[in-house]
């Protein structure tokens, strides 16, 4: 399985994820996402512009290898599993091997006023397409994040 990640430059916005190669599945899925880092998380650690780059900035372009984690599910992340996104290219290989980047992950959590809530630094999906990504049996798969131009 592979995923496409498409963001607006505007981070406060919400963008969509496309699914690829689905097991079992002729079909792509498409959702939205967030990959807005909360404003006072990131002026709180010294990233007020949330540069992606830093830590508790927006998520980074780039391609990262997403793993499923054996975490518990709590309130904060969601009821369903978790992924890491560990980078492989782009501003995320930047962000993590240089700038000190961690705990980059796809994960759910309640909405807020029906939207997606930002993250500290992650890709939220809603509970329903965490439960579905988790059902699938996939332990592990690409995924590339792009920003329009």
């Amino acid at each position: 399985m592979k995923a496409l990640v498409q963001l607006k430059p505007d981070r406060s916005l919400e963008g969509t994820i496309t699914f690829f190669e689905i097991p079992k599945s002729t079909n792509t899925k498409q959702v939205r996402c967030l990959a807005k880092s909360d404003n006072t998380k990131a002026k709180n650690s010294g990233n007020e512009s949330r540069d992606p780059l830093k830590p508790f900035g927006d998520l980074p372009t780039g391609t990262y290898k997403a793993v499923i984690t054996t975490a518990e599910s709590n309130d904060k992340y969601g009821p369903h599993k978790r992924w890491v996104l560990n980078a492989l290219t782009g501003d995320a290989w930047t962000a993590v091997h240089d700038n000190g980047r961690y705990s980059l992950m796809i994960h759910g959590g309640k909405l807020r006023n029906g939207k997606l809530r930002p993250t500290y630094g992650c890709l939220r999906l809603d509970d329903e397409t965490m439960e579905w990504l988790a059902g699938l049996g996939v332990t592990s798969f690409e995924i590339e994040v792009r920003v329009a131009a």
